[in-house]
């Protein structure tokens, strides 16, 4: 290679450094920079550089300067040209491109999203890779990669380091543009890791030819299909090709001629490169089936190692006239190899599958051990129900715990309905808890829905995906008691959604993870400890509900064991703990009003919990409200005194806490889809008289630069530096969105008259959340301008921040107790307790704000910002904005004068979904209604709920409601019903055709107060005691059922 050619590259790779960096890479000998390969800079080190004999400190060794974690974020900035999100795929996958044919490799903490990484923030290390190409270098490996003038498949081997990708290159350009003895090839490359064509904004900026296309960023799996067929090539080429699991069995797609083909097959696998045999195996023909893969296992397992190849060879011994044929492609593809079929050679692809890993014998295993453990549950619970000895709430408490366990593994986390959702609400609300114990001063404060926070190693994909397979179950038990390196307070941001504000049915979940997070267990662990958590709770309330119901026990029992409320038990749905009080307060308000005699004043152990339990589940989901409000039909004299008052302390609790945080859901219903985006943003699109509308809002970062009013701000430490504040204008102390955005420009930069249309461009972009406060406020406070040159003192700095985000001047009230904060840590935390406070929270959610997190990069540059903005608001322009149609629902109004569709509607609901409602109710549809079971069990389950609601004769008084009691309490069970149904129903786009999104598991809260109510009760069992034996005995075998079919439905996946 020519020196000097060598030593300009690695000048050219110095100059993407900083610049004091780049005086210190210059300093080394030119000797050494004709052989350098790597620079390397690590924050608080030296940088470095990669050499031959190892790395070395470039200039004087006694003393050298540390990298800053500064340095690395402005060397990627200048790598992507300051748009590092536009870089954002690449970074994810930890390097960057350079202009010049540069590969930079980043190092930092992982953002996941779903288990995946999405980007890298806190910058620890960048390598600058110094590629060379060498023109010539395959010059005399070409013609050897001919045979009779046509192409022969080639792979490239060596050790790392030795310059396969080089190699590599200079064919490809060698093929592209031909020789004098070869023509010109159409060539296309798969650059995984963009290492062969290092493309910059589309340009390869190594030489590859000119007749080459190049696939960049893409997986060889995916990338080689669609260049076949979108790039006709000739040749393929592709970087570091490995195999290294293990090899367990090969499957072929044989045809037949003259018959079916008998006697034995041979299969011999041996190392291409040394004809070394690995493995061998053989099986009978009669066994082909014509057109369908057929397997064959390998006698002994073959390591895989990478880049090694194999070849595999059948030898039929045919004892009869039938032949085999073999399935191929038409021509050469994806490895582009050949094979022989007696000798001869085909032009195709074998069809060909490799078994790499084998769940048979884990999965013999499991379906074995879960079929054992229901048995042995199916016989404890005959056995005790039958010797009569446990009492039935008791023995509820029991099964409900056995059986909800075995649910819990055979639909494994994540598999119950949007029951990722509610794992983020606990994981989020466990993590907030360790935030608060954390020695860290950051505070989490206020989490927008859309956000999550898990620990960094919080992530499985296989168990994330929501459809249950048998490989899900393999993942959970290897990975059951697994631990973890994280603290018990790392937090890692994703964007995944929540369920609600209300963390009220999530606390025992979220202890549990919490616990977890104490012990350092791992994410399996935590996850399956919340939802043990979760099905305990409600194994306590369903035995309350059994045992404090004056009837109905065997309802009670029978909806309690049914296999939907098990599988919602043992799960992090609210449902949870929603279905368990939703069946202690029925079975309490029953106890109250007809378990107790005239006159007789309620017990505080009754009346308390069953308030408690009333008001907790009136907010819990509005739907429910007249369940609760079932605790008004207790007659006046359990009350004592003052009885109207306490009914109505407890209606205006429920109502109260049900409005306040069901406020968007009522909106919405009531107004339609686009109700609720119109309140939140009225009052600010409407506070200046003749303003563009909020939605056509748009600028651009220079229009602006001339349309300011400036404060003339005093001098830092002239003694008046109290009174740029003391004089901002009294209107910004207003709450709302537009002060908050004028606040910032006052504060930070003086500015006291800012444009309208720049005003509105960021008060729309923080309500429709394309911003957060947090990171508005962080391109004021630390742009680049003000990092590199501060307008403000330390003083200055925080009675500014202050006044953003708190609409008060901490440093009026307490500046010794700011100082010593600013003291011990730095602008950045303390601009972060600011927004991170519950006080800014309560503040900023009352003009529809979130105060969200800060963003990754110090400093912010306030234009990138706007366009990142705009690039959001195109996207969701062109792709994510409902349409009219979706936005136009079944509201009351619309109701009201198109009543004819609505029954049109109705109708075609009832038929074309009420299988599904029938199914959902029991247990016969479970997961994300996607595990269907036969309906031999959706019967017995609705046959064994008839037989429990059946009166028994010798149950004695007080009996079932009767007369005006037995009236309400239908209506309450018959409301619940009819507004769950009409909740759906005002979410349903007009143009639809169905109810959307109603499911037969919204009834099950009100199941045991509709069958205590609302069935006939002319038929009687002789004895209670003995059909409750009868009905516990029957739950058992058929739960048992149940778990059996849920498996081989997910086997038969």
């Amino acid at each position: 290679m020519d020196e000097s050619y060598a030593i300009r590259r690695y000048e050219q790779a110095a100059a993407l450094l900083p610049l004091r960096w780049q005086q210190q890479a210059r300093q080394l000998a030119p000797g050494q920079m004709a052989l350098a390969e790597e620079l390397r800079l690590r924050a608080g080190r030296p940088m470095t550089v990669l050499l031959p004999e190892g790395e070395v400190v470039p200039g004087r060794s006694d003393l050298p300067p540390t990298v800053t974690q500064s340095d690395l974020e402005q060397l990627c900035d200048a790598v992507t040209d300051y748009s590092r999100y536009a870089a954002g795929e690449t970074l994810s996958r930890g390097y960057l491109t350079a202009r010049g044919g540069f590969r930079v490799g980043v190092c930092g903490t992982a953002v996941l999203r779903d288990g995946i990484n999405t980007n890298l923030r806190d910058l620890s290390s960048v390598t600058i890779r110094i590629g060379r190409e060498q023109p010539g270098l395959g010059d005399a490996v070409l013609p050897q990669l001919f045979r009779d003038g046509q192409f022969c498949s080639t792979v490239v081997l060596s050790p790392p380091g030795l310059g396969k990708t080089t190699l590599l290159r200079d064919l490809i350009r060698g093929l592209s543009d031909g020789t004098e003895e070869l023509p010109c090839h159409r060539v296309s490359v798969v650059d995984e890791r963009g290492e062969i064509a290092v493309m910059y904004q589309g340009i390869p900026q190594m030489a590859v030819g000119r007749h080459t296309d190049v696939l960049d960023a893409c997986p060889k799996a995916v990338g080689i299909p669609i260049l076949l067929r979108a790039a006709n090539p000739q040749i393929i080429a592709v970087d570091e090709i490995t195999v290294r699991e293990d090899l367990l069995a090969m499957a072929f797609v044989f045809g037949t001629s003259n018959g079916q083909p008998t006697g034995e097959l041979h299969l011999e696998l041996a190392d291409a490169d040394t004809g070394e045999v690995l493995a061998r195996s053989t099986g009978d023909m009669a066994n082909i089936v014509a057109g369908q893969y057929t397997g064959m296992g390998l006698d002994t397992p073959v390591t895989g190692s990478a880049g090694r190849r194999y070849c595999v060879t059948l030898k039929p011994e045919y004892t009869g006239s039938g032949r085999l044929t073999v399935g191929c492609s038409n021509g050469a593809v994806l490895w582009n190899d050949t094979f022989t079929v007696n000798g001869e050679a085909v032009d195709g692809t074998l069809a060909l599958l490799v078994t790499y890993k084998q769940i048979g014998g884990f999965l013999t295993r499991f379906f074995l051990l879960v079929g054992l453990l229901a048995s042995v549950v199916v016989f404890l619970g005959i056995y005790f129900a039958m010797r009569g000895r446990m009492p039935l709430h008791r023995l509820v408490f029991v099964l409900v715990l056995c059986f909800g366990m075995l649910y819990s593994f055979v639909l494994p986390p994540y598999a119950a309905p949007d029951e990722k959702y509610h794992i983020n609400q606990s994981f989020t609300l466990a993590c907030k808890w360790a935030n608060i114990l954390s020695p860290d001063e950051w505070r989490m404060g206020n989490v927008p829905l859309d956000m999550t926070y898990r620990r960094e190693h919080d992530f499985d994909p296989l168990l994330q995906n929501e459809k249950t397979t048998v490989f899900s179950w393999q993942e959970l038990s290897e990975n059951l008691f697994t631990t973890t390196p994280d603290s018990f307070d790392s937090h890692t941001a994703l964007e995944e959604l929540q369920t609600d504000r209300n963390p009220t049915l999530y606390l025992f979940s979220a202890a549990a993870v919490f616990l977890a997070y104490v012990f350092h267990l791992g994410f399996v662990p935590a996850l399956m400890l919340g939802r043990t958590a979760n099905l305990i709770v409600f194994a306590l309330l369903a035995a309350l509900a059994v045992k404090a119901a004056p009837f109905g026990r065997r309802v009670f029992a029978a909806a309690a064991l049914l296999p939907m409320t098990l599988h919602l038990a043992a799960s992090f749905s609210r449902d949870s703990l929603l279905l368990g009080l939703a069946f202690a307060f029925t079975a309490l308000c029953m106890q109250a009003i007809f378990g107790c005699k005239d006159g007789t004043v309620l017990p505080v152990r009754l009346w308390l919990p069953l308030a408690v339990f009333g008001i907790l589940l009136a907010p819990a989901k509005l739907v429910y409200l007249p369940l609760a409000a079932l605790f008004l039909l207790i007659p006046n004299s359990r009350f004592g005194q003052s009885a109207a008052t306490k009914k109505a302390a407890y209606l205006a609790g429920c109502v109260l806490l049900a409005l306040s945080i069901n406020r968007a859901v009522l909106v919405t219903s009531v107004a339609g889809s686009a109700g609720f985006e119109n309140q939140t943003t009225q009052a600010e699109t409407t506070s200046a008289q003749g303003s563009t509308p909020a939605a056509a809002v748009s600028y651009t970062a220079t229009e602006t630069a001339d349309n300011r009013t400036l404060h003339a701000a005093p001098a830092a430490g002239d003694g008046k530096t109290s009174n740029r504040f003391a004089n901002m204008p009294a209107e910004y102390r207003e709450n709302t969105a537009s002060n908050f955005v004028r606040r910032l420009y006052y504060c930070v930069e003086g500015v006291t008259e800012i444009p309208q249309k720049e005003l509105e461009f960021w008060v729309q972009a923080l309500q429709e959340g394309d911003v957060t406060a947090a990171v508005l406020g962080q391109s004021f406070f630390f742009s680049p301008e003000e990092v590199e040159h501060s307008s403000l003192t330390d003083d200055e700095f925080m009675s500014a921040a202050s006044l953003v985000y708190l609409d008060r001047d901490l440093m009026t009230t307490g500046a010794e107790m700011c100082r010593e904060r600013l003291a011990a840590a730095d602008r950045r935390d303390f601009f972060k307790s600011m927004f991170s406070s519950d006080e800014c929270a309560e503040l900023l959610s009352a003009c529809q704000i979130y105060p969200g997190v800060e963003d990754d990069r110090y400093p912010l540059d306030r234009n990138v910002l706007i366009k990142e903005i705009e690039a959001v608001r195109t996207v969701r322009d062109s792709q994510s904005t409902p349409s009219e149609e979706d936005q136009t629902t079944f509201t009351p109004g619309y109701i009201l004068h198109n009543l004819p569709a609505v029954a049109m509607l109705l109708v075609r609901s009832v038929v074309q979904d009420a299988d599904n409602w029938v199914r959902g109710l029991v247990g016969g549809s479970l997961s994300y209604s996607s595990l269907d079971l036969a309906w031999f069990w959706v019967l017995a389950l609705y046959l064994l709920l008839w037989y429990a609601a059946v009166p028994a004769q010798d149950v004695p008084v007080p009996g079932l409601p009767q007369g005006r009691y037995r009236v309400w309490c239908a209506l309450a069970a018959l409301l619940c019903a009819a507004l769950a149904f009409a909740g759906c129903l005002v979410w349903t786009p007009t143009y639809y055709q169905t109810v959307y999104g109603f499911q037969g598991r919204y009834l099950l809260p009100v199941l045991p107060l509709f069958l205590l109510t609302c069935l006939p009760r002319r038929v009687q069992v002789a004895s209670g005691k003995q059909s409750a034996c009868t009905l516990v005995c029957c739950l058992c075998v058929v739960n048992a059922g149940v778990l059996l079919n849920a498996m081989l439905a997910v086997i038969a996946r």
